[in-house]
């Protein structure tokens, strides 16, 4: 089942794999993280603790000699915080070290409420064009109500989706800036 979450995640760009070749030492790649990265409780719920780090800490996050998880600090007054969480890890591929990443943008439990909400909202409109086909109270002009139902799907499932695969872009920028 997750899998198949994962794959319509990929699909719609809110997770994205992404791949450097490790040219230095794990040691000093590990080093610049640390000198970049907050140690710091990496899940966005404590977003308000990002005001406490120093201000030079670019990320928030949990590194390790296997790969770290991250995500970009919040800084005060920054109204659309990038909120994608990256996990990577260290593999020894013929010989070379590579840094396999992975950028999450949404996760699955909240692809799932968006799909139940869009669900429900498609049922609601089917329920609002066959009650404006019935005749005794078919006189009801139905697109007032159709129109409050695109500006409810509009908040709760397509706002976030483009909040989502923006946060997956920026972090990706982010990311190369500093591996390549």
């Amino acid at each position: 089942m997750t899998s198949y979450l994962t794959k319509i995640l990929e699909k719609y760009k809110l997770q994205e794999n992404l791949e450097w070749q490790v040219d230095e030492k794990r040691e000093s790649i590990i080093n610049e993280m640390k000198n970049i990265t907050h140690e710091n409780y990496y899940s966005a719920l404590f977003a308000f603790m990002d005001l406490t780090a120093s201000k030079d800490k670019k990320f928030i996050g949990t590194i390790n000699n296997n790969g770290f998880v991250i995500r970009k600090r919040i800084k005060p007054f920054d109204f659309m915080p990038i909120m994608a969480k990256v996990t990577a890890e260290f593999k020894n591929v013929d010989g070379k070290t590579k840094l396999i990443a992975k950028v999450n943008g949404m996760r699955i439990i909240l692809l799932v409420i968006r799909l139940i909400i869009s669900t429900l909202l498609c049922l609601l409109v089917l329920l609002v064009v066959i009650e404006s086909l019935i005749p005794p109270i078919g006189e009801v002009n139905p697109f007032p109500d159709l129109l409050i139902l695109v500006f409810i799907t509009t908040i709760f499932v397509l706002i976030p989706l483009l909040l989502g695969q923006r946060n997956v872009r920026n972090m990706k920028t982010e990311l190369n800036k500093i591996f390549e």
